[in-house]
């Protein structure tokens, strides 16, 4: 049995919600982001779950010239995590000849909130040695569990992503599907409604109407907002029914 985005003339499910690059909109979010690293300064990014936090970072990992960004996932490292070893590890950052640490590093510290105090500590210690150049501190709330000497190094130095607007939503759907839309504009402008502007949750909706509709056996070339209602409302009435 073939996989269901297939009936739709895609190679790939084009609706997958993991991290990717392809950031679309923030220009000015990107313009200050590199602009505060390149600067040499440490900086905080945040906004809700899903609207694009670590895409954005991604994005700024393969795009930051002269520099070498070290990506650090907060909720996928152990307690016993440390920096300095890390770092000595990390292939790109040690230069074959001379085996001299470069001091154009960057740090990406995506959920930031799951880091231990340690480790914050260190990366406070590293930048005020210029040992590292730069940091980016990613998550979702403030910085409250930060200590107030860090807080006061970032300064107004914040980026906030906000939700996605309705022009920003279509631009990113049709990057993703490229010439094989089956969603109508109003259609898209629903989920969007539905999904409050989240990108991540816009995505899931994508996909869910595409599998549902698919199941159905109505591989539509045009997905209408009344086939997204009727998905999306069914969705909701199981959930009541469950509450």
């Amino acid at each position: 049995m073939k996989p269901w985005y297939r009936s739709y003339g895609w190679r790939k499910n084009p609706f997958l919600i993991k991290p990717d690059f392809h950031v679309v909109g923030l220009d000015k979010e990107k313009h200050d982001l590199v602009s505060f690293v390149e600067s040499g300064v440490v900086c905080f990014l945040t906004g809700e779950h899903g609207v694009g936090k670590t895409s954005l970072l991604k994005w700024l990992e393969r795009n930051i010239k002269k520099h070498v960004p070290v990506y650090i996932d907060c909720e996928t490292i152990s307690g016993f995590f440390e920096l300095g070893a890390y770092l000595k590890t990390h292939k790109k950052l040690w230069k074959d000849l001379f085996r001299r640490f470069p001091k154009n590093v960057v740090v990406l510290l995506d959920e930031a909130q799951a880091s231990e105090s340690e480790l914050k500590n260190t990366l406070k210690a590293y930048w005020d040695s210029d040992y590292i150049k730069s940091i980016v501190i990613v998550q979702v709330d403030g910085l409250g569990n930060f200590s107030k000497a860090l807080q006061k190094r970032i300064g107004k130095r914040i980026i906030k992503l906000n939700k996605m607007p309705k022009k920003t939503v279509h631009e990113m759907i049709s990057l993703r599907v490229g010439k094989k839309n089956p969603f109508t504009d109003e259609a898209i402008d629903y989920i969007t409604r539905v999904s409050k502007n989240v990108p991540r949750t816009i995505l899931e909706n994508c996909e869910r109407v595409c599998i549902t509709l698919s199941k159905r056996g109505r591989k539509k070339k045009h997905i209408t907002m009344e086939d997204v209602k009727g998905v999306l409302k069914t969705k909701r009435s199981k959930k009541k029914s469950k509450l």
